[in-house]
């Protein structure tokens, strides 16, 4: 058992000497000026979709939005605008929910009818205005999705292309 603690406290000793010559070479390169530091430049790095680099801090897609509109130019502009354009079409995607509801709705009127009720005076309309409504809304549950994805990509790819005009700029 005392072996045990032993060897565990000389991994930790060690442990702390190791990380106590880390920081201090940390701090020296800092110092220095040597190469684990960067250089601070004027672009625009892209860090995931939506979180941007700039002078070594995490800015988010409105931040970066404001920081290329103040330049001022022409191109940039017209990309940020066609970005924020597809990237409120995107909220598109969440009408496939209701049109899902929908679409169980139409078909379940499509099986269920009067048992009761003559051919042609059923309660509910024909069955052939619930088919063609249930396959209109079941289309528009699967298109609305595609759409949003078809959006946010063109919201990225506009970014981007703004992006690269800015660090071309700078």
């Amino acid at each position: 058992m005392s072996k045990v603690l032993n060897i565990q406290f000389v991994i930790f000793l060690l442990f702390v000497v190791h990380s106590s010559t880390m920081n201090a070479q940390l701090e020296k390169a800092k110092n220095t000026n040597d190469s684990l530091t960067k250089k601070q430049d004027n672009k625009v790095y892209t860090y995931y979709n939506r979180n941007y680099l700039y002078h070594d801090s995490l800015i988010g897609e409105m931040a970066m939005r404001n920081l290329l509109i103040s330049t001022k130019d022409k191109e940039i502009m017209n990309a940020i605008r066609i970005s924020k354009r597809a990237q409120g079409l995107q909220l598109i995607g969440f009408l496939a929910l209701p049109m899902a509801v929908a679409t169980l709705s139409c078909y379940r009127n499509i099986s269920t009818e009067d048992p009761n009720s003559s051919p042609g005076n059923s309660i509910y309309y024909d069955n052939k205005q619930y088919q063609n409504l249930t396959l209109v809304f079941l289309t528009a549950t699967v298109i609305c999705p595609i759409t949003a994805i078809v959006f946010k990509h063109r919201r990225i790819k506009y970014n981007r292309k703004a992006i690269d005009i800015y660090n071309q700029m700078h």
